[in-house]
């Protein structure tokens, strides 16, 4: 993929001619982030696509996108909805990355071609728009069903001239373009869903526009994942006294410890379904009923969701409400991995360097050397991998100038060169001593093999442990090692920029 990553712009949904057109929810407001505030100019990028359906159902449907990532299935809820029984569920990607899209592959049964190549499922993708200077439109397959890129018109988008907003570094138009959504969308009372891999900043982006909003409210953040099914809505709607066992007093939930200012619902991709009808209620009438209590509390608080997940394949895959994702989703940030903003990397690697000098009172400087290094691995945890590599790296090292060998004997186990991904591909193994190109290649197996077996297993780590031969906790400590998140076996474990 191209260094300049996804545009973070609004996910409205696809509008679709057939029969009769889908609303388009979060069409009533585009209009608001038209025009550039102070600090901002604009730019053209291709902001609606067009695909054209051409064989495999009934008739030709035509589908209008305006999403920098939009999906395809046999599932209403996406954007590319296609009504044929080769067709999974779920069954690819679209993503817009700069001014290029590119096709991928979400694990489908029958397959996504270009042309007569095959995708990887769950791989990077392949280009399908521009193909070529002299051909603009691209064909694919989505089992039996050809579809076809017909068009992608440009628009005038916001593009902030700073390359710094609050704690988010960036230079690349992506992100420039996303400082500039994040300066129009604070102040407004829109909840806001953010999606994005672990470590791209999900966290960073609500603290901001927390910051940005003027709100003297507070600002509350609950992690989902740590929500046990049978506590979850007192934890989130709070309890009377002897509502149940244990709840010896009245107790108010994070929904109204939030009164007046913003709660970030962290992984909410993670809530129980059980518990997510309630939460639909409150973000309907804002209005909280305790556990054992039967008069509805009013609250004035605004939600910012974040989630690893991809939640229109989680609806279409039955884990999340189709109603409670609407609801939350008036708003959409999708926050681009560092590997698709590698243009980046100079400006945040050497402010981490600073950063973590100054708190270290030493001094330290990556050569030209070091920084096409960084630039070079995939960084599956993101900005915050990449901080953690350098921080590793200025504490151990014994001289000023930080070079690649620095890098590779301090900072990383080095398992991610994009040179490597097969066995029959050696360029990538030719940038280190044997010892190192083995510690590389077995930790590398050992990722994706634990990362295909969790996704084999849909995430259940009795069942992976079982497969692998190890015990839960054994298992556990393996993923612990290896750096998987095993909410998310794809990444590394921590939120930044």
């Amino acid at each position: 993929m191209s260094a300049d990553g996804p545009v973070a712009m609004p996910d409205y949904n696809a509008r679709m001619t057939m029969d009769k057109k889908r609303p388009r929810r979060g069409s009533e407001v585009k209009a608001t982030f038209k025009q550039p505030h102070p600090g901002q100019r604009t730019v053209k990028v291709p902001q609606r696509i067009v695909i054209v359906a051409r064989e495999g159902l009934p008739e030709q449907v035509k589908f209008e996108l305006e999403s920098d990532v939009s999906t395809g299935g046999r599932t209403k809820i996406h954007d590319i909805y296609l009504p044929h029984h080769t067709v999974s569920k779920t069954h690819f990607e679209i993503e817009r990355i700069g001014k290029e899209f590119f096709l991928k592959d979400l694990g489908s049964t029958n397959g996504t071609w270009a042309g007569n190549t095959r995708l990887r499922p769950h791989g990077d993708g392949v280009q399908i728009f521009p193909r070529t200077a002299t051909e603009p439109g691209s064909n694919f397959w989505a089992g039996s069903v050809a579809l076809e890129l017909v068009a992608a018109e440009e628009e005038d988008v916001p593009f902030a001239e700073r390359s710094q907003l609050g704690p988010l570094l960036g230079d690349t138009q992506m992100m420039r373009e996303l400082f500039a959504l994040i300066e129009r969308v604070a102040p407004t009372d829109l909840d806001v869903l953010i999606q994005g891999k672990t470590g791209t900043g999900k966290e960073k982006v609500a603290q901001l526009l927390h910051e940005l909003s003027g709100s003297k409210g507070p600002f509350v953040t609950l992690d989902c994942t740590k929500l046990s099914p049978h506590l979850a809505e007192a934890k989130l709607m709070g309890y009377r006294r002897g509502a149940f066992t244990g709840a010896d007093a009245d107790t108010q939930g994070y929904v109204e410890a939030a009164q007046g200012g913003i709660l970030f619902l962290d992984e909410i991709g993670e809530l129980p379904l059980d518990v997510q009808p309630q939460l639909l209620r409150v973000f309907e009438n804002r209005e909280v009923i305790r556990i054992g209590e039967h008069t509805a509390r009013t609250v004035d608080v605004r939600f910012i969701c974040a989630t690893h997940r991809n939640l229109k394949v989680e609806v279409a895959e039955g884990r999340f409400g189709l109603d409670l994702y609407h609801r939350i989703s008036e708003m959409v940030f999708n926050l681009p991995p560092l590997r698709d903003r590698k243009a980046d990397i100079p400006l945040l690697a050497r402010h981490f360097v600073e950063q973590i000098c100054a708190r270290k009172g030493r001094h330290h400087e990556l050569t030209d050397d070091a920084i096409a290094a960084l630039q070079e691995l995939r960084w599956e945890g993101n900005v915050r991998e990449l901080r953690r590599v350098l921080r590793r790296t200025v504490i151990l090292v014994r001289h000023e100038r930080i070079t690649a060998h620095d890098l590779r004997e301090f900072g990383t186990e080095w398992t991610d060169f994009t040179g490597y991904e097969s066995d029959t591909d050696v360029t990538g193994l030719l940038r280190g001593t044997l010892k190192e190109v083995r510690r590389m290649v077995l930790r590398d197996f050992v990722r994706r093999y634990c990362a295909a077996v969790l996704t084999h297993f849909k995430g259940s780590i009795p069942q992976a442990a079982i497969q692998a031969g190890y015990t839960e906790r054994g298992f556990l400590e393996l993923l612990k090692r290896n750096g998987i998140d095993h909410r998310d076996p794809s990444d590394g474990s921590d939120e930044d920029p």
